[in-house]
């Protein structure tokens, strides 16, 4: 990813002044001092994030729609949400969040509204949550087989936990428009690369060979 021109020094000026100096002096270092490329390369940190969209979304929906499915097994049944025994354990936070998510799909869907609604309608960190020690003993004390059929037999719930929780955490820097391109971005890939494939191998190969990731962490631009 080349570019032609370098920024007139009162365009970058206006252009710093709209961004703000202090989001783009964050590529300064890795561009040794140099304004215009430190420009590029926050140019392609954006490119970088819009290619991350794909499999970040692959990643999201197999991860929530895993735990729906251990949910279900769980409980015996399609709305688990409304289940006693789990509401029991819900935190006031995300009891609250799942109340007012069913709320907002009565009230957009009517009669037609389904737990899918709910279902997309909860944020990843009510799903991430599912995960941690609270639940172990209700959902995962017999593996995480039933969410990721896949998963090697060493995926503990533990480790799976801090693997979700690593791809929220990436998935929040990109949404939040940070910097993401001096922070593994491979390494990242990988992850949500196995955690859609311990959900479905053809999954898997669809999100990996429609990703651009690769491609435009290769085209970084250079000096």
């Amino acid at each position: 990813m080349q570019y032609a021109y370098s920024l007139m020094p009162s365009v970058r000026a206006a252009i710093e002044t709209t961004l703000s100096p202090q989001r783009l002096s964050r590529y300064l270092p890795a561009a040794n001092g140099d304004a215009s490329h430190a420009f590029r390369l926050y140019l392609w940190n954006i490119r970088l994030c819009e290619a991350f969209y794909l499999p970040c979304h692959f990643g999201e929906v197999a991860i929530r729609n895993g735990l729906h499915e251990a949910m279900k097994a769980k409980f015996g049944r399609e709305d688990w949400h409304l289940d006693r025994k789990f509401l029991r354990l819900l935190p006031a936070r995300l009891s609250s969040e799942l109340s007012n998510v069913v709320q907002r799909a009565q009230a957009e869907h009517g009669s037609s509204a389904n737990v899918h609604h709910v279902i997309s309608g909860l944020s990843f960190g009510f799903w991430n949550n599912l995960l941690s020690s609270s639940y172990h003993h209700l959902l995962w004390h017999t593996g995480v087989h039933a969410a990721f059929p896949l998963a090697p037999a060493s995926e503990t719930r533990q480790t799976l936990h801090t693997r979700v929780q690593r791809f929220r955490n990436w998935r929040n820097r990109i949404f939040h428009h940070n910097a993401i391109f001096d922070k593994r971005p491979s390494a990242e890939l990988q992850n949500i690369d196995a955690l859609v494939g311990w959900r479905c191998r053809e999954t898997q190969l669809l999100m990996s060979s429609e990703s651009l990731v690769s491609r435009t962490i290769n085209a970084r631009p250079r000096v």
